[in-house]
């Protein structure tokens, strides 16, 4: 049988205790003639307990704290425990040392005399400045994350600075516990986590009056909320700015993967996502695809060219084909090199008969001192030398020569 402090305990919460042998525990929760067991977690693995019994909880905190009340000032004693134990337990230390605060709050208030009045001002001004701050905080925190996701997506990040894209790398959700990154969504996952987020932010904020309600009943002293009415208005705060901050998110990871999207503000959500989201899915071919690729010619073909002077060939391969001066100075360096040579032999040709500097320069496209300066050194007949010279003397010495001779030089 149970102990009778125990069984007492029990009973006091609605639970009817009923004395089973230790060796019949694991039938009796197979077969649900009993519903649960207070065991502790050394029998819970030794006995192999978890596997019909599905859920374990630690009630130790309230018998720990039963126990120190009755050795320390009952005041503390068992309400530091309860507060240390518990908090691992709800996972929030200010949840838990809400309850204890509220708990021991309202046994204070049906008090008389001068020590309760002191007591009770005491508490309320920790739990003015405790608890009432963090529930506000969250609450205003909820509020701005809530405007800024009920402006249009384009608005978000305009006149904040950009502040770089870390936004890219967070996770948000798309349907319950479906998580995503942003930069590695879809777009029918951005499309699904903004409803999701909007709907799940829609259900919260319709809970938010009942908890900014019970925020004021905390700044008097009349109408103290309990401990379970805190955790419910502080566990809406929190899910109010965690959805926001989410749902901010998101725009920003939206405006940074589409800033394009901002130039044009009028085009539908769905529309502007399934045309300009950039991750998820491969980059969209325009024309069927890309242009196959073509070899690359080592030279232009001379016969596309029909620019006469080797700078006006730099020119015109650049405007034809749109590649940069180096790769095009590169293409036609032999062409440009042979046009160089062909005229200055134009140009000595014509100064060998006598012509004037002056119109071989127009004649090969050439200033004069180009003409001086490629032919430094070089003298040349004029017109006038040539007509007083004896035709006849350069024709017998030609025809004088013996044919022999010139084999003979070239030997």
């Amino acid at each position: 049988m149970p102990v009778p402090l125990h069984k007492a305990i029990w009973e006091a919460i609605g639970v009817s205790p009923v004395g089973i042998a230790y060796g019949e525990v694991y039938t009796s929760l197979q077969t649900h003639v009993i519903d649960a067991v207070e065991i502790n977690a050394s029998s819970v693995n030794g006995e192999n307990l978890w596997e019909p019994a599905k859920h374990y909880t630690l009630t130790g905190h309230y018998f720990v704290g039963l126990f120190v009340g009755n050795v320390l000032p009952s005041t503390i004693g068992g309400d530091v425990v309860r507060v240390t134990r518990s908090s691992g337990t709800a996972g929030s230390s200010t949840v838990a040392f809400a309850s204890v605060v509220l708990e021991r709050l309202t046994g204070f208030v049906g008090l008389r005399g001068e020590h309760a009045v002191k007591l009770r001002n005491e508490l309320h001004h920790v739990i003015r400045l405790h608890l009432y701050e963090r529930l506000h905080g969250t609450l205003h925190r909820a509020g701005a994350d809530a405007a800024t996701s009920a402006r249009p997506i384009t608005n978000r990040l305009q006149g904040e600075g950009w502040r770089g894209n870390r936004a890219l790398w967070g996770s948000v959700p798309y349907a319950a516990s479906c998580w995503v990154r942003i930069n590695e969504a879809m777009p029918g996952q951005v499309l699904a986590a903004l409803n999701y987020l909007r709907s799940v932010l829609a259900t919260w904020n319709a809970r938010r009056p009942e908890a900014e309600q019970l925020a004021g009943r905390m700044v008097s002293t009349s109408n103290m909320p309990t401990a379970a009415e805190y955790a419910v208005a502080l566990h809406t705060a929190d899910m109010l700015a965690f959805t926001g901050a989410k749902l901010d998110m998101l725009y920003a990871g939206i405006m940074h993967s589409m800033p394009v999207y901002r130039l044009y503000p009028a085009t539908p959500e769905r529309e502007a996502i399934e045309l300009w989201w950039p991750w998820g899915r491969p980059p969209p071919l325009v024309d069927g695809g890309p242009a196959p690729l073509r070899p690359r010619k080592a030279v232009l073909d001379p016969n596309i060219i029909t620019g006469t002077r080797p700078q006006g060939v730099v020119r015109e391969v650049m405007e034809r084909t749109g590649i940069n001066r180096t790769t095009a100075q590169r293409l036609t360096a032999p062409m440009r090199i042979g046009m160089r040579l062909t005229r200055q032999r134009k140009a000595e040709a014509l100064l060998r008969q006598g012509v004037t500097k002056a119109e071989v320069a127009r004649s090969v496209g050439l200033s004069p001192s180009r003409i001086s300066a490629m032919f430094k050194g070089q003298t040349f007949p004029t017109k006038k030398a040539l007509s007083n010279s004896d035709p006849m003397d350069s024709d017998c010495g030609d025809e004088g020569e013996d044919p022999s001779s010139e084999s003979d030089n070239d030997v």
